[in-house]
């Protein structure tokens, strides 16, 4: 029978055809570059996957400085993030210390305790369905409320067009 860790640990081309679910697919890889020694490529088969040296975790990383529950590898809107959980030997992706989420593009460094690895996402887009309807999205422009009329606009305007056209007859020549 497979355990939870090999079936974590096999490689990115081995997916299981017997479901047919998404979590049988491989979403990203993540190659091993050091500190996983007989690892070369840890597969991430969901879009919502935990990051750990226990056992319990979705991907599985038994390295030095991994934290039983180390962090988390997100894809939303087709878009993946990984998030420190506040461990001890942190998380850095592309050289900068993880605070809170950090992007994660394909080729992305991403160290976790004392595994370094790259991240390699499968690009599908059927993977990541929107989460968010159109009504809860953030605006890109939030404009201020309007208070009041508009009346007091709209009064200087027209002041300002009088001002201009008695100027232009004031000034022009005979």
């Amino acid at each position: 029978m497979e355990s939870h860790l090999d079936r974590t640990l096999a490689g990115p081309e081995e997916t299981t055809e017997k479901s047919g679910t998404a979590a049988d697919s491989v979403l990203a890889t993540l190659r091993v570059r050091s500190g996983l020694p007989g690892a070369p490529a840890v597969p991430v088969r969901l879009p919502l996957a935990t990051i750990g040296s226990d056992p319990a975790s979705d991907v599985v990383l038994a390295g030095s400085g991994v934290a039983p529950r180390h962090g988390q590898l997100r894809l939303r809107g087709g878009v993946w993030t990984y998030t420190d959980f506040g461990s001890l030997g942190g998380s850095v992706v592309d050289g900068h210390p993880v605070r809170g989420e950090a992007l994660l593009a394909p080729g992305s460094a991403v160290r976790v305790g004392d595994v370094s690895l790259a991240f390699a996402p499968v690009d599908r887009w059927e993977d990541s369905p929107p989460e968010r309807r159109l009504e809860e999205r953030t605006p890109l422009l939030v404009l201020p409320h309007r208070r009041g009329s508009y009346w007091p606009s709209v009064a200087f305007i027209v002041v300002l067009a009088a001002a201009a056209v008695l100027a232009y007859f004031l000034l022009r020549n005979p």
